[in-house]
């Protein structure tokens, strides 16, 4: 696992959450087994009630071990995620939002981390930047949901 610059291994039994705009990959070894749960922001942004601390522990990686109830949530998100009918996405948010929260309080015990670089910030703060040195003309921006994105025309 990479974050940012830095290599992270993940042992049996670990969970390592990864914040928005943290630049990140996978590299998996043959055989090994595992579940890599990714969560809109929105369902992020609606845990209530709303918080510094919450704030605070979702904008930093998080790493610990799988406890019991961990266990259990990601078990019936897979479920859930499997499955189909009603309220089904209502289910998932709820149960992805007990998930995030159980990190969280795993997260709260362990001392402070140094918040991570942030990679994707820096590179959205220097496109800014250019933009700004005049090099619009050869670049056109929209704004979908989940972010910015850059077309070069």
């Amino acid at each position: 696992m990479r974050l940012d610059n830095e290599e992270t291994l993940l042992a049996d039994g670990d969970f390592l959450f990864i914040p928005a705009q943290v630049v990140h990959g996978f590299s998996f070894r043959t055989g090994s087994e595992g579940m890599v749960l990714s969560f809109p922001l929105a369902v992020l942004r609606q845990m209530r009630p709303a918080s510094a601390v919450l704030s605070q522990l979702l904008s930093r990686p998080i790493s610990g071990r799988v406890d019991a109830n961990m266990a259990r949530l990601i078990d019936r998100i897979a479920e859930g995620f499997a499955g189909n009918g009603a309220f089904r996405a209502n289910l998932l948010v709820a149960l992805s939002q007990a998930l995030l929260a159980s990190v969280c309080a795993a997260g709260q015990g362990a001392s402070p981390e140094a918040p991570a670089r942030h990679r994707m910030q820096e590179f959205d703060a220097l496109i800014l930047r250019r933009l700004g040195d005049g090099c619009a003309a050869n670049w056109q921006t929209f704004a979908p949901p989940r972010g910015r994105v850059l077309l070069r025309r």
